[in-house]
C-alpha cells in the first residue's frame, strides 16, 4: 500500500511546513469564496475543496504542501512557468530523477521497482503536479499549458491500474472516478 517515502513527511521537504493549525488555516482560505470566479464556477463540487479526501488536489499531503508553496512563490514569480516551482519543489524533495511526462508502462514499472519506496515517489509527485496545476487556476482562473499538459498526464497516470493498485480495493472505485473527474475539470480549464 501507498505511503509517504523514506519515512518522511513531504510536509517535512519543503520550506514551508504546513501543520495542523496552518493546514486549517489553508483549507479556510482555499475555499469557492476566495478563488477566481472561473475556478468557483468549474470546480463546483465540494470535492474539489477538501482538505482531507487523499484524491482530491489538496487533500493529501503533497498538494497541501505544493499548494501552500506556490502560493507563497506565485507573487515573487508572476511571469514565470509554475512548472518551474514544481521542478524546485520536486528536486527539493530529493526524488530519484523521474520525467514528469512518462506514462509507457515499463517506464512507470521500472520507476517503481528501483527504489525501497515502491510508487511512492511518483504518487507524491503526481499530487503536487495536480495541486499545483488546480492551485493556478483558483488562484488565477487559468492554467499555464505547460502546466496544464503535466496535470492532464499526472492524472492520467494514476488512473493506471499500476499505480491504482497501490490503494486500498476497497477505495480504489472511488480514487478512479475522483481522479476522473479531475481530469475532465483539467480539460475544460
Amino acid at each position: 500500500m501507498y505511503s509517504p517515502s523514506n519515512g518522511q513527511s513531504p510536509a517535512d521537504r519543503v520550506a514551508v511546513k504546513p501543520n495542523a493549525a496552518n493546514r486549517q488555516q489553508e483549507s479556510v482560505a482555499l475555499s469557492p469564496d476566495r478563488a477566481h470566479p472561473k475556478a468557483k464556477a468549474l470546480l463546483s463540487e465540494a470535492f474539489f475543496w477538501s482538505a482531507t479526501e487523499k484524491s482530491a488536489p489538496f487533500g493529501n499531503e503533497e498538494g497541501a504542501a505544493a499548494f501552500s508553496g506556490f502560493r507563497q512563490w506565485r507573487p515573487a514569480n508572476p511571469n514565470d512557468s509554475p512548472v518551474l516551482y514544481l521542478n524546485q519543489l520536486i528536486a527539493n524533495w530529493n526524488y530519484p530523477a523521474f520525467d514528469l511526462t512518462t506514462v509507457t508502462l515499463d517506464e512507470l514499472s521500472a520507476y517503481i521497482t528501483q527504489g525501497p519506496s515502491g510508487a511512492g515517489p511518483l504518487i507524491e509527485q503526481d499530487n503536487a503536479v495536480i495541486a499545483v496545476g488546480f492551485g493556478q487556476f483558483v488562484l488565477e482562473g487559468r492554467i499555464e499549458k505547460d502546466l496544464q499538459i503535466l496535470t492532464k498526464i499526472a492524472l492520467q497516470r494514476e488512473l493506471l491500474p499500476v499505480l491504482l493498485s497501490h490503494f486500498p480495493d476497497s477505495y480504489q472505485p472511488k480514487r478512479r472516478d475522483l481522479l476522473s473527474r479531475l481530469l475532465k475539470a483539467v480539460e475544460a480549464m
